[in-house]
C-alpha cells in the first residue's frame, strides 16, 4: 500500500504544483529546471536512504511519503523564491549574472535561513526516543538539505551555464520598461491593495483582535487533549483491515495481542518450588484484587499460567473447584483437593501416577510453552477481556506496573506507552529549545531583539489554533458529521501526530514570515517609512509566497490520499498548518502585528531616514512589485546592465540580512 501510494498519489501532485510555479514565474524552461532538481534530490534522498536500512536502520512506512511531499514542496517553494526575485530582475533589465547575484544575496539569503530553521526543527525530532519518529525525521532532514543545497548551488549554475535557454527574455519582460506605474500582476495590485487597508488606523488593532477571538474557541479545545495508540491507526484500509477487524471480533480483549508477565525464580530448585508457586500466586490475586470494580478488571481466566489451574486441566478433574485455584508444586491446592500437585500433572510424563492422563496432558503442554527449558523462569499470558484500545489499555498497564516490575511486563502495549511517555517527558524541552534557537538566529540575522516577541504573535499563537483543530477533527469529532473519508473520530488522534508535527510546523510557519520580514527589512532600509515598508512588502511577496502555500498544501495533500490513518493525519496537520499560515496568519495577521510595532521591528538597530510615504509608492506601483527603490535614473542605470551606484543598490548586494548570512 505504502508503494502504490509513493508511486501512484505522490506522483499526482507534482504536474500540479509545477503548473502553480509555472504560473507565477511564467517560464517553462525554468519550471523545467526546477523539475530537474527536484528529481535528482529524490533520487540522492532515497539511494542514501536504502543504505542506511541496508545498515539496520528501522524505516517508518510514512517516511517514503513524506520525503516526497517534502521534496517537491520545498524545491518548488525555493525555486519560487530565488527565480522569482531573479525574474524581476531580469524584467526591469538587469544582466543575466547580476540578476543571479542579486537573486542569490536577497532571496537566496532568505532560503539559506529558511533552511536552517527546518532543518533545526528535524534535528529536534531526532531527539526524541523510537525508530518511528527517528527515521521520519531523518530522512525529512536529510531531502531538506539537498532541497536547500540544489537551490543555492544547481539552479544558478544551469542559468549560467545555460543563459540563451534558461534566461531568454520573455515577451512580458521586454514590455515590462513600458508600464510606468501600473504594476504587473494584478496579484500584486490586490496585495498592494490589501496591505494599504490593513495598516490604515485602527485596522491594526481591529484584525489581530477578531483574528485572535476566532482562533480562540478552537485552540481552547486543547484543554480536553488525549491521544490514542490504536493499532489500527497503522493498518491501510481494506481487505487487512478488514482482517484484522474479524480478528478482534472473533477473539475479543487482547487475545490477539496479549501480555507477557515474567517471573524470575529464586533459589536451586528453580520454578520447581513452593516458594515460587506461592510467590507468582500472590501476585496473580493481587492483579485480581486491585482491578475488581473497574472497567479494566482482570479476571482469573484472563490468566494462562502454570501455578493457576487451567479450566482445561479443571474439567477433566472430578468434583468442582472456584474458578481461581492456585497449584501447589508438592501437594494439592486446599482450595480443590481434587486437582494433584503440580510434580504430580509433570511426573505423569514418565509413567508415575496420575489422576487423570488427559489432565497431565494438558498440564505439561502448558509447562513446555511457559517455563524455560533450564526451569529458571516462567511467564504469564494475560489477555484481559476489556477492549485495549484507547485510556483502558493504558489503565490495564499502569494496573501491572503498580504489582510487578516494569521490565518483567512485554507487550506490544507496554513498549508503546512507554515511548509516549518518554516522547511527552521530553516534548516541552525540545519545543522550548527549538523555540529559542529559531528565535535567536532570527534575531542575529536581522540585528533585531524583538523579532521573537513577533513570531510568537504571529507564529506561536496561530499552532494552538491548528492544534486545536487537529484536535477537533480526529478526537472530539467535531468533523464526523460531514462523512469525510477517513477525517474523523473513529481511532482517535494518534499520539505520534503532536510530537511529529509540532517542531514541523512551527518551522513552516516561520518560513513565510521570515521571507515576508525579509522584504519589509530590505525596503525599510531603503527609506521607506515603517507603512510604506509593510505595504511594499506585502505586494513584493504576495503572489510568491501564495503560490508557494499552495504548492506545500498541494504536495502534503498527497497524504491526505492515503489509506492509512497515521499518514491521513500527518498530512491534515501539515496541510492545516500551511493554510491557516498562508492565508491567514501571513496576509492578515503579520502585516499588522508589524505595523503596531513601528519602530520596535527592527530595534536596536538605527534604520535610515524614512523618505518614501505609500502615497508615493501608489505612484511607483511597479517599482515596489519588482522591488526597486524610487528612483529617476534607476531604469537608466538597469537597463545598460550596470550595477547602481546609490546606497540602496548597495544594500541590495551587501547590507542587511544577506550580508549577516553570507558576508560582505
Amino acid at each position: 500500500q505504502t508503494e502504490h501510494e509513493f508511486l501512484v498519489k505522490d506522483s499526482l501532485m507534482v504536474p500540479f504544483t509545477l503548473g502553480v510555479f509555472l504560473y507565477q514565474v511564467r517560464s517553462w524552461r525554468l519550471a523545467l529546471l526546477v523539475a530537474a532538481g527536484m528529481a535528482m534530490c529524490l533520487a540522492i534522498a532515497l539511494a542514501a536512504l536504502l543504505l542506511a536500512v541496508d545498515r539496520g536502520v528501522h524505516l517508518n512506512m510514512m517516511t517514503p511519503a513524506m520525503m516526497a511531499a517534502t521534496c517537491v514542496a520545498m524545491s518548488v517553494d525555493y525555486g519560487l523564491f530565488i527565480l522569482s526575485r531573479f525574474q524581476d530582475e531580469r524584467h526591469s533589465g538587469v544582466g543575466v549574472d547580476l540578476a543571479i547575484s542579486i537573486a542569490l544575496v536577497e532571496a537566496g539569503s532568505v532560503v539559506a535561513l529558511s533552511g536552517s530553521i527546518l532543518i533545526c526543527c528535524y534535528l529536534a525530532c531526532l531527539l526524541f526516543p523510537g525508530d518511528m519518529i527517528f527515521s521520519l525525521a531523518l530522512g525529512n532532514l536529510w531531502i531538506l538539505f539537498l532541497c536547500v543545497l540544489a537551490s543555492l548551488t544547481f539552479t544558478p549554475c544551469a542559468i549560467s551555464a545555460f543563459p540563451e535557454f534558461f534566461a531568454k527574455p520573455s515577451s512580458e519582460a521586454r514590455a515590462s520598461s513600458a508600464r510606468g506605474a501600473v504594476m504587473a500582476s494584478p496579484g500584486s495590485r490586490a496585495w498592494f491593495k490589501l496591505g494599504v487597508w490593513l495598516t490604515r488606523w485602527p485596522f491594526p488593532v481591529v484584525v489581530p483582535l477578531v483574528l485572535y477571538a476566532f482562533m480562540s474557541p478552537v485552540a481552547l479545545a486543547l484543554r480536553q487533549f488525549r491521544t490514542s495508540s490504536d493499532i489500527r491507526a497503522s493498518i491501510p484500509a481494506g481487505g487487512l483491515m478488514e482482517e484484522y477487524l474479524e480478528l478482534q471480533r472473533s477473539f475479543p480483549g487482547a487475545s490477539a495481542s496479549p501480555i507477557f508477565l515474567h517471573f524470575g525464580a529464586v533459589g536451586a530448585d528453580g520454578v520447581r518450588s513452593d516458594r515460587f508457586f506461592e510467590e507468582m500466586c500472590a501476585t496473580v490475586r493481587e492483579l485480581v484484587r486491585s482491578t475488581n470494580g473497574t472497567s479494566w478488571r482482570l479476571l482469573p481466566e484472563d490468566f494462562g499460567s502454570v501455578v493457576l489451574l487451567p479450566r482445561s486441566v479443571g474439567e477433566l478433574l472430578p468434583g468442582s473447584c472456584p474458578t481461581l485455584v492456585c497449584l501447589r508444586w508438592s501437594e494439592s491446592p486446599p482450595e480443590c483437593p481434587a486437582a494433584p500437585s503440580a510434580q504430580a500433572l509433570l511426573a505423569a510424563q514418565a509413567g508415575g501416577p496420575s489422576p487423570s492422563h488427559a489432565a497431565s496432558k494438558a498440564y505439561q503442554q502448558l509447562w513446555g510453552g511457559l517455563v524455560v527449558a533450564d526451569g529458571s523462569s516462567s511467564v504469564a499470558v494475560v489477555t484481559p477481556s476489556v477492549d485495549l484500545r484507547g485510556e483502558e489499555r493504558q489503565m490495564v498497564m499502569q494496573a501491572l506496573w503498580q504489582v510487578l516490575p516494569r521490565r518483567s511486563v512485554y507487550a506490544h502495549d507496554a513498549i508503546e506507552t512507554d515511548m509516549l511517555k518518554a516522547d511527552y517527558s521530553r516534548f516541552p524541552a525540545i519545543m522550548v529549545l527549538t523555540l529559542l534557537f529559531m528565535f535567536g538566529l532570527i534575531s542575529w540575522t536581522f540585528k533585531a531583539a524583538l523579532v521573537p516577541l513577533k513570531l510568537f504573535l504571529t507564529v506561536v499563537a496561530p499552532l494552538f489554533f491548528v492544534f486545536g483543530l487537529i484536535l477537533e477533527a480526529y478526537e472530539l469529532g467535531t468533523f464526523d458529521v460531514f462523512g469525510i473519508p477517513h477525517v474523523n473520530s473513529d481511532y482517535g488522534l494518534h499520539w505520534t501526530i503532536p510530537i511529529l508535527a509540532a517542531p514541523i510546523l512551527t518551522g513552516l510557519a516561520v518560513d513565510y514570515d521570515v521571507f515576508l520580514f525579509a522584504r519589509v527589512y530590505e525596503f525599510r532600509q531603503k527609506g521607506y517609512d515603517d507603512r510604506a515598508a509593510i505595504v511594499a512588502g506585502l505586494a513584493a511577496t504576495g503572489p510568491i509566497i501564495s503560490g508557494a502555500g499552495l504548492v506545500m498544501a498541494l504536495a502534503f495533500g498527497s497524504m491526505l490520499l492515503s489509506e492509512t490513518r497515521l499518514t491521513n493525519e500527518v498530512g491534515f496537520a501539515l496541510c492545516a498548518g500551511v493554510v491557516m499560515d498562508t492565508f491567514i496568519v501571513r496576509p492578515l495577521l503579520v502585516p499588522s502585528i508589524l505595523m503596531l510595532g513601528g519602530g520596535l521591528n527592527y530595534w536596536p538597530q538605527k534604520m535610515p531616514e524614512a523618505t518614501i510615504s505609500v502615497a508615493e509608492l501608489e505612484e511607483h506601483a511597479e517599482d515596489v512589485r519588482l522591488g526597486m527603490p524610487i528612483s529617476a535614473d534607476r531604469t537608466t542605470h538597469l537597463a545598460a546592465g550596470a550595477l547602481p551606484s546609490s546606497s540602496a543598490a548597495a544594500a541590495t548586494l551587501a547590507g542587511g540580512p544577506a550580508a549577516t548570512l553570507l558576508g560582505p
